[in-house]
């Protein structure tokens, strides 16, 4: 069994297949998904997916934060090297997504404890907005997306900037038509997997039409990874756990121990239209 959540597939030019798991570190098949093994790799927080280069090379990122480069197909990963973030000491990339926008520019969406988020210049504070005055520190519902941009492959990144709302988290960044998707999941109501377009490389985000892929009775659902198909249509995955809110942690419901896996298949609106819901 590999353990870990938030998996992510990558399909190498020669069919071999590289699983990233946040926890679990990464696997590689020669087989198709029958038989793994884990490559020579540190086992460090991973971002949730893995970035080809021009020159056959791959690339990943760990919450060190490393920038970690493997040329032999992911077999080993030798080249290692810590990368810096403007104006955010100690920064993490944790549940880190990164879109390659060219074979230099990367964009990266991280999630960050709101705390965090307030520590680095984001607004406004958690404590002055009415509908966290009730929540403890540091809970789940508190966490924030930023974004960060990188013009030398990742080795260095721009301040972390706002990006969704509190509590909006699990973004997956997908390239399609030009434009830049971003699957994520709501820890507020209403619940469930959601996504939001871009038509400017991220700069702004078309938030005020967000599409709602999934509905969910709790908050703990999500974790989306999405693929293009070959008739333009998206393929989002995604968690629906079992969870019910504990005192200052999340318990499990009653009689339930599992997490299922759901798929929805559904269609971008044509660039500059709005989702219609169809």
């Amino acid at each position: 069994m590999l353990l870990g959540k938030e998996p992510s597939l990558t399909c190498l030019a020669d069919g071999t297949l590289l699983l990233l798991t946040q926890h679990g570190g990464l696997f590689r098949s020669l087989d198709g998904g029958a038989a793994w093994a884990k490559p020579q790799c540190e086992p460090l927080r991973y971002t949730r997916n893995i970035l080809p280069q021009l020159d056959g090379g791959l690339l990943l990122f760990d919450d060190g934060p490393s920038r970690v480069r493997s040329t032999d197909g992911g077999q080993t990963w030798p080249e290692r090297e810590s990368i810096t973030v403007a104006s955010a000491p100690g920064f993490r990339f944790g549940e880190a997504s990164i879109a390659k926008l060219s074979e230099q520019d990367f964009l990266a969406a991280v999630r960050m404890c709101g705390e965090e988020f307030e520590a680095i210049g984001g607004p406004p504070r958690i404590a002055e907005l009415p509908e966290f005055r009730e929540i403890p520190p540091r809970h789940e519902c508190t966490d924030h997306m930023v974004l960060l941009e990188s013009e030398d492959q990742g080795r260095h990144w721009s301040k972390p900037r706002s990006f969704l709302g509190y509590g909006e988290v699990h973004a997956y960044l997908l390239l399609r038509d030009g434009r830049l998707l971003a699957t994520y999941s709501n820890y507020h109501l209403p619940f469930g997997t959601f996504a939001v377009l871009t038509e400017d490389n991220g700069q702004t985000w078309d938030t005020d039409h967000p599409i709602q892929l999934s509905m969910s009775l709790t908050a703990f659902t999500g974790w989306a990874n999405s693929v293009q198909l070959g008739n333009d249509d998206i393929l989002t995955a995604y968690a629906i756990t079992a969870y019910l809110e504990g005192e200052g942690h999340a318990q499990m419901m009653p009689g339930r121990d599992d997490t299922a896996a759901e798929v929805v298949r559904w269609r971008l609106p044509p660039p500059g239209e709005c989702y219609d819901g169809g």
